[in-house]
């Protein structure tokens, strides 16, 4: 079967609705999506032309008769138009009311869009992460929600990026699970930076957003068990340099001249301590490197 279209023959009807959708868009559509939108909810003038132009079916036993049942078949084919006129397909749209025109052709690529437009918004946390949305409108009117969690920004380390640590000793709870405390249907986890002493708490399962739980994540300040600990795990490594830099034995002297401890020892291969018997551990030890350190780097 053929199908004549403003005197053009076609012979499939994929041809004659293409050659339809040419006909009432280039005259009538401007390259705005909104325009076009516009168009396409308005098109009975431009529909009674085209019945009156057009001197075939649309299909076997389809027959439209009257303008708006024309038009309704135009309309059903909007995402079709709005790309052969190069119309944005999907827009953006926040609460607030901005909106902006998606790249995307598709509503998956459009909704990976808005996530990133999302993500690159300038939006307040108040030190904790936040929920922000939007919605992608596709070319038939419809709303797609979009959802994106906007994370604080970590603290400056004193390090080129932070070292998450979970140390029973500095964060408690259970041996196996350090730093980890029920809650709900989820957890609390508190971690600490090894070179900074910063914390990190993610909260799985947080309603202070809303009554649905939700993940975020906040940091709090090193405090002085962080810094204390901070400097205990630092501890060795500045020993291990200091005995490489003046040798084992000029170390060893050092350590029984500082704490008049004749057999005073240190484990070279675990960096340990012992004083008077005992192994030192914590700030006691962190204290005592640093003042090896100190007195045997100056002014040697």
């Amino acid at each position: 079967m053929s199908y004549e279209v403003r005197g053009t023959l076609h012979n499939t009807r994929e041809e004659a609705l293409s050659a339809l959708i040419g006909a009432f868009v280039y005259p009538d559509i401007a390259p705005d999506r909104d325009d076009a939108l516009e168009a396409l909810d308005n098109p009975s003038d431009t529909a009674d032309e085209l019945i009156a132009d057009w001197g075939g079916d649309l299909g076997p036993g389809e027959t439209p008769a009257t303008a708006i049942e024309i038009a309704d078949h135009i309309r059903g084919y909007r995402y079709a138009i709005l790309k052969a006129v190069g119309c944005p397909l999907f827009q953006y749209r926040e609460d607030s009311g901005h909106t902006e025109d998606l790249e995307a052709t598709d509503l998956a690529s459009a909704i990976d869009e808005a996530r990133e437009l999302l993500r690159d918004g300038d939006w307040p946390t108040g030190g904790k992460t936040t929920y922000v949305s939007a919605a992608v409108i596709d070319p038939y009117g419809g709303a797609h929600g979009v959802e994106v969690a906007i994370h604080p920004e970590e603290p400056e380390c004193t390090e080129s990026e932070h070292d998450w640590q979970s140390p029973h000793d500095l964060l408690g709870g259970l041996e196996e699970n350090p730093g980890v405390w029920g809650k709900g249907g989820g957890v609390v986890v508190t971690e600490v930076c090894r070179h900074c002493g910063a914390y990190r708490i993610t909260d799985t399962w947080d309603q202070s957003l809303g009554p649905k739980p939700v993940e975020t994540i906040q940091y709090r300040e090193a405090d002085d068990a962080s810094t204390a600990w901070v400097r205990a795990n630092k501890a060795p490594s500045v020993l291990r340099s200091l005995i490489e830099d003046k040798g084992y034995g000029r170390v060893l002297s050092a350590l029984r001249e500082f704490e008049d401890d004749p057999d005073a020892w240190i484990d070279e291969y675990d960096m340990d301590i012992k004083v008077d018997g005992e192994w030192v551990r914590g700030e006691p030890f962190a204290d005592l490197v640093d003042r090896l350190d100190a007195d045997l780097r100056w002014p040697y």
